[in-house]
Parts: structure tokens; C-alpha cells; sequence
């Protein structure tokens, strides 16, 4: 029984013996501070010809960091075969921590051409959709007694504003509008009805800049002592005509005064 226990414990630490254990490889690691692109393609330069039975995705291979699933690769050499090519066959993820490990390349003459190879990199986060912003952020036109905020709508490049002057008595008069552009504008006045015509001439033009701007059409109207009554004799009234940036886009943009 004695000899038998012995014998037990010999073959344990046989098996356990440091000799016997698998020893763990040793990586040339490179860590990449720089982010890359979820399709980005990997190039690895050799100073031999690389056998191309020697390249698969047994012995190149790509995971996420810290995970063993190995993501599906394209692999070929480049004219000349001292370049190995490696690209993912689908885009990886955005903003993640992948790993590239590249081992066991030989040369056409049967050399190990390099150490294994492990390539650590980040991919570049995920782009965050910026919502336009409108070209007129806000509006407001005062008469004598009251002040009209604009109701402003964009829609596919197409600017509508909207003031009610409804509840406004004839014989008060526009004294005072502004506009807030988000940036700098030319705007300009095409068609202009014959009722304003005295106030706003054809092919009218100022320019905004980015901020509050207050129109000069209205010191116009201001100092001919424009009453509503007598815009009212016209029906309600509408100015069409054009923003246009510093890069020359041009936005057409439409005035409404609802006065009946």
C-alpha cells in the first residue's frame, strides 16, 4: 500500500512538473494610440518573399480584445509577395478594442520570417449625427402697441415665416423687425407686392450676419409711417425671396404677413 501511495504521488508530480507545461508565447506587441477606421486594412512588410501556403487565418487572426471569437478575414500578398494584406470582410465595430495577432509567416525557403506579431488598436467612435441648425433661429416685428413673434418652419432648404397682425388696428404702424441668423446671410427681396412697394423696391438687399440683425427694410416703412390699414387694402402680404450664405448656397425664404 505504501509503495503504492509513492507511486501516485511520483506520476502527480510528473504531470505537474514545470518541464512539462506549455510555455506561453511571446509576443512583439505594438499598441496603436491613434484610432482607425472601422474598415481599415492592415499591411505587414517582410524583407523575403513570404509563401503563400504559409498565410491563413489559422495563423493571422483577429479578435476583439481579450476575447478569442476571431472575426473573418481577407488575406493575400501584394505584388511582389513581401507584402502580407489583411482586411476584416465586414466593418468592425465603432469605438472598440481589437487585437491582430500574425505568426508562423515563412519565406518561400521554408525561414520563420518574424516573431509572433500582436497588433493592439481602437477603432474611431461612432460619428455623432449633427442636427442642422436652422438658418433663422428666431424673428419679431413690433407695431405701435404690440409684438409679433414669427413662426418660423424649415423644410427640405425651403425657409416660411409666419406673423399674425391680425389682432393689430389699422392705424398702427411697423416700427421695428429683427432677425437671428445662425450665420452670416445676404437676403434679398424678389417679388414685392405693389402695396409695399413704396417701402421694399424690387430686388431688394441687406446683409445679416450671424446674430440679431435689425432690418433696415423697416426703418423704411418706420418712416414713411406705414399704417396697417393701408397694407391691409392689399390682403394679407407675403414677401419671397432668398438667403444666401458666404459659400454662395442659396435657400429661398418666403415672408407672410396674415393681416386679414
Amino acid at each position: 500500500m505504501k509503495k503504492f501511495v509513492l507511486s501516485v504521488i511520483a506520476v502527480i508530480l510528473l504531470i505537474w512538473s514545470p518541464g512539462n507545461q506549455t510555455q506561453a508565447k511571446t509576443y512583439v506587441t505594438t499598441v496603436y494610440k491613434n484610432p482607425v477606421s472601422v474598415t481599415y486594412v492592415w499591411k505587414q512588410s517582410f524583407k523575403e518573399r513570404v509563401a503563400k501556403n504559409s498565410i491563413s487565418t489559422k495563423n493571422i487572426y483577429m479578435t476583439e480584445y481579450d476575447k478569442t471569437t476571431r472575426i473573418p478575414l481577407s488575406i493575400s500578398l501584394l505584388k511582389g509577395e513581401k507584402i502580407i494584406q489583411i482586411k476584416p470582410t465586414k466593418a468592425l465595430k465603432n469605438g472598440q478594442k481589437y487585437a491582430l495577432v500574425i505568426e508562423n509567416v515563412k519565406s518561400v525557403k521554408g525561414k520563420v520570417l518574424t516573431k509572433p506579431l500582436r497588433k493592439i488598436f481602437t477603432t474611431v467612435k461612432k460619428p455623432v449625427a449633427v442636427k442642422p441648425q436652422p438658418a433663422i433661429t428666431s424673428t419679431i416685428v413690433k407695431t405701435t402697441n404690440k409684438t409679433v413673434t414669427g413662426v418660423i418652419a424649415e423644410k427640405n432648404g425651403k425657409i416660411t415665416i409666419t406673423y399674425d397682425f391680425r389682432s393689430c388696428k389699422d392705424q398702427e404702424i411697423i416700427e421695428d423687425s429683427s432677425l437671428t441668423a445662425s450665420q452670416n446671410y445676404r437676403l434679398t427681396f424678389k417679388k414685392v407686392p405693389p402695396t409695399v412697394s413704396l417701402f421694399i423696391p424690387e430686388n431688394y438687399s441687406e446683409k445679416l450676419i450671424k446674430g440679431k440683425n435689425k432690418l433696415q427694410i423697416t426703418e423704411k416703412m418706420k418712416e414713411y409711417k406705414a399704417q396697417m390699414g393701408l397694407i391691409r387694402m392689399g390682403g394679407n402680404l407675403i414677401l419671397e425671396g432668398t438667403l444666401t450664405d458666404d459659400a454662395g448656397r442659396v435657400k429661398p425664404i418666403t415672408l407672410t404677413f396674415t393681416l386679414k
